[in-house]
């Protein structure tokens, strides 16, 4: 099947069905001004070999595997499907994201990868969307299939309610806390700290960095003790934590918001803490602003977060020391200390901005 081969500035590859183009596009998730004009009309000027060329688009022929094929045809219950495919963020849990759909209907999602520990992820996504499904949380995907191919590459399909009229937002919107309050409210519990995830993280951090012998390391041990010291006594409310809560993970819908990848969520975080990791990436990897500028804007806006959360300022840098826990703890190999420290860098930067702000503008 003819295939239009889409490469971004960074690498990343998408293969798009000719002739389903259009459709096959909403798995294309641009945040450049570039690219959100590639996605709008590319189905319109496809046949432009000057236009192809102009965004380094190929044609090439692709193959799908006939077993996945045949998985998806049980599935769906339909003898004729379209695929349009993501071949993943390069990582160390990178997979292939496909849409499925039919004509002008979007009927799902699925992952497949061969990398090593990528089943626990699967396994783990799915458990957490039983969980939501069970506690009344439904604007979420729900586990169609998880299984093995021929090839041992393990396939997880999961149902979507994306439509060609479903969108994304940038910025915090309403729907978002409303969604975040929802998940507390429905999820919540109350914890000793030293039996939630986020103490268990923060603990993995401290023995992931206690080797490491450069300044910038001395200081965050010593904050990171004192976290973990104030923590030992608190009891802490908590809830399902997304950890990856971004725009190119969630849409809008019918003025709805459906959030799906749910492979790196957790049971026991601090509330609301998806809504500094969305403020936070956005701002970092597609605004493209510097640490000292992500905190300015984050106390611009911070009477927004005070409106749901008691301490803002204290929660952030929780979730800072913990998405510095799981970008080092997810390395497959052992780093040395100037490794680690290019790895979290950004965030790390925030924190010491955030460690040293009193609460005034």
């Amino acid at each position: 099947m003819k295939y239009l081969k889409l490469i971004n500035a960074e690498g990343k590859e998408w293969f798009m069905p000719e002739k389903g183009c259009a459709t096959g596009l909403q798995l294309y998730q641009p945040s450049s001004f570039k690219g959100q004009l590639l996605k709008k009309y590319l189905p319109y000027v496809k046949g432009l070999h000057v236009v192809l060329e102009r965004f380094h688009i190929e044609k090439q022929e692709y193959t799908i595997p006939q077993d996945f094929q045949d998985i998806c045809h049980q599935v769906f219950d339909a003898e004729v499907l379209e695929y349009a495919f993501f071949n993943g963020t390069p990582s160390v849990h990178q997979k292939q994201v496909i849409q499925i759909f039919k004509e002008n209907s979007i009927l799902g999602y699925a992952k497949r990868s061969s990398v090593p520990g990528i089943k626990a992820n699967f396994d783990l996504e799915t458990r957490i969307l039983n969980k939501l499904h069970s506690a009344g949380i439904h604007n979420v995907p729900q586990c169609l299939y998880l299984g093995t191919l021929s090839n041992e590459e393990q396939l997880f399909i999961q149902s979507t309610r994306k439509t060609k009229s479903s969108f994304t937002h940038h910025t915090l919107k309403p729907l978002h806390w409303d969604f975040l309050s929802t998940v507390k409210e429905k999820t919540g519990q109350v914890f000793e700290c030293k039996e939630s995830g986020l103490y268990n993280s923060l603990l993995k951090f401290q023995d992931l960095i206690s080797g490491f012998q450069l300044k910038d390391f001395d200081i965050l041990k010593e904050r990171l003790r004192a976290v973990l010291k104030e923590l030992e006594s608190t009891k802490l409310p908590v809830s399902v934590y997304h950890r990856d809560f971004t725009p190119w993970n969630m849409f809008v819908e019918k003025g709805k918001l459906f959030v799906f990848d749910w492979e790196y969520a957790e049971t026991a975080y601090p509330a609301y803490l998806d809504a500094f990791h969305f403020y936070t990436q956005t701002a970092m990897l597609v605004k493209k602003w510097s640490p000292e500028k992500v905190f300015k804007g984050y106390v611009k806006q911070r009477i927004t977060f005070k409106k749901y959360i008691a301490d803002p300022d204290r929660l952030y840098q929780y979730y800072l020391l913990d998405i510095m826990s799981l970008y080092l703890d997810r390395e497959d190999r052992v780093l040395s200390a100037e490794e680690a420290i290019e790895i979290i860098a950004p965030w790390l930067q925030l924190f010491e901005f955030l460690s040293a702000y009193d609460g005034t503008k």
